[in-house]
């Protein structure tokens, strides 16, 4: 890690108010800098920027890195330090992967690299690679169960997940650009077959890590019109996940390039990422393959986060956040989910935890145009980069903000609803005209529905008001009440 001298010139007086760490992860294909907000458990991403050096290209060959990358990488670094200086970035956790580990002259060219930048880089073991890639998905995923593999240049790291604790971690020399080269293909699938092996019994889901399968995963969405492109939680079944292999491995590269919509320099990434992911699922035939937006770089985050901080649940910490910055109101949320919990009955333990982060998120878009606010809510839940939610998760939230407000969304959202199982989108209904109910009987001002007790009986939902609190009843907020009694097949009842 490198702490930064805020007195250098590069260094500004006017600095971001909130606290910032930075990661730089030099890999064997890429070098990225990611801008994280520091000290809380969901960060947002304050900057994100990737530069393509190729360092590990022919590094199976040569053994050593390659020189046109060298020069990118520097000139990449150089301008990526000097960036979070000027952000007012207070720490730099500077990160390199295999092409830097392997090489023969990557201890000369690390030197080289913190010599012109004053970066400290930590060269990360292939099993502490491993490690923190399980640790990046953790930190996203905390339930996540199954076998993390992330394909980067010049390796491909496998780790084990499993009630929020890390296995085996092994990596491999079975990177991308060595599958690209004609002659190290076969030995490195051979290797990544024979390492897989040790992670056979039985593993419900794989999970991917790694830019040229996030890249196939695009396809997939498009091949399959998918309305949702979120990759984080994406999951495919292994049929599918055969089919596009043998898609990518098959399909001539100038119309692979414009299906997949992929940079040129990505296109020579896929097939060799699908010939890598078809050996994986040959070897421990999983029964669902699921995507990973995070992974080394947020694994680093995780890694220095405070024990307390890394057992808060992100979804709700992320929300909670949103709260305390854009509510009208902020706690007002916690209210409003305790309010309507006592009519959640037969709600699942997730539905519970979806219902509790809708709550929190119910008033932060209210600066929109009322017409707007549905379409505003549900944007922010289905695409923003949240943390511990999935695909029916985020349309879970989506549909209830969308009850919540009176208002449209695209059609590219209405179909994204309209793959949510029935019973799902039933709960979601309840609890958004439950939160449109609450809102607008209480002006979302904390205290208010301590008077006004919601419950309900066999056959009835009841709304009761205490003599301090009649005055809050009216003619809207009878008509909410049988908007959501309606939803949930009871009878309404107002007791004044």
């Amino acid at each position: 890690m490198t702490r930064l001298d805020m007195k250098s010139e590069l260094a500004l007086t006017a600095v971001p108010t909130m606290p910032l760490v930075g990661v730089i992860d030099i890999g064997s294909n890429s070098i990225r800098l990611v801008i994280f907000e520091d000290g809380v458990r969901s960060p947002d991403y304050f900057f994100n920027e990737k530069t393509i050096c190729e360092l590990g290209r022919d590094l199976g060959s040569t053994g050593k890195l390659h020189p046109v990358g060298k020069t990118s990488a520097l000139r990449t670094l150089r301008r990526f330090t000097s960036l979070a200086l000027r952000m007012g970035v207070s720490e730099i956790l500077a990160v390199g992967t295999a092409a830097l580990r392997e090489a023969e002259d990557g201890p000369a060219f690390r030197e080289e690299i913190e010599a012109l930048t004053g970066l400290n880089i930590r060269i990360a073991s292939g099993q502490e690679e491993a490690t923190l890639t399980a640790a990046g998905v953790l930190f996203g995923w905390p339930a996540a169960e199954g076998v993390v593999a992330d394909l980067g240049g010049s390796s491909l790291e496998l780790a084990e997940i499993h009630d929020g604790g890390i296995g085996q971690a092994v990596s491999t020399p079975a990177g991308h650009l060595r599958l690209a080269e004609e002659d190290q293909a076969e030995p490195a699938l051979s290797a990544l077959r024979n390492t897989a092996q040790a992670f056979t019994g039985g593993h419900d889901r794989l999970i991917l890590v790694g830019g040229a399968w996030r890249a196939l995963a695009k396809a997939h969405m498009t091949q399959k019109s998918y309305p949702f492109h979120v990759l984080q939680g994406y999951e495919m079944t292994v049929d599918e996940v055969r089919e596009l292999t043998s898609w990518a491995v098959e399909t001539d590269p100038a119309q692979l390039k414009a299906a997949a919509d992929v940079s040129s320099t990505r296109l020579r990434s896929l097939a060799a990422g699908a010939r890598a992911l078809r050996s994986l699922i040959d070897v421990l035939e999983p029964r669902r393959v699921a995507v990973s937006s995070f992974g080394v770089r947020e694994g680093l985050v995780f890694e220095r986060m405070a024990n307390a901080l890394r057992e808060e649940e992100p979804l709700i910490a992320a929300a909670r956040r949103a709260e305390t910055r854009n509510a009208r109101c902020p706690g007002f949320g916690e209210e409003l989910f305790a309010w309507m919990t006592s009519i959640l009955d037969g709600f699942t333990q997730d539905w519970l935890r979806l219902a509790h982060a809708t709550c929190l998120l119910h008033d932060v878009s209210w600066r929109t145009h009322p017409d707007y606010r549905a379409a505003a809510c549900f944007g922010h839940v289905s695409r923003a980069n949240l943390g511990g939610v999935g695909h029916n998760g985020r349309l879970f939230m989506g549909a209830a903000l969308v009850h919540r407000y009176k208002g449209s969304i695209d059609s590219e959202g209405r179909d994204a609803l309209s793959r949510l199982p029935k019973d799902t989108r039933a709960a979601a209904e309840v609890v958004g005209r439950a939160a449109r109910l609450g809102a607008m009987l209480s002006g979302s001002i904390i205290g208010t529905l301590s008077g006004c007790r919601l419950s309900r009986t066999e056959d009835r939902l009841v709304l009761t008001f205490s003599p301090a609190s009649s005055d809050f009843a009216g003619e809207r907020v009878e008509r909410r009440l049988n908007a959501l009694a309606s939803a949930m097949g009871l009878e309404p009842q107002m007791v004044v």
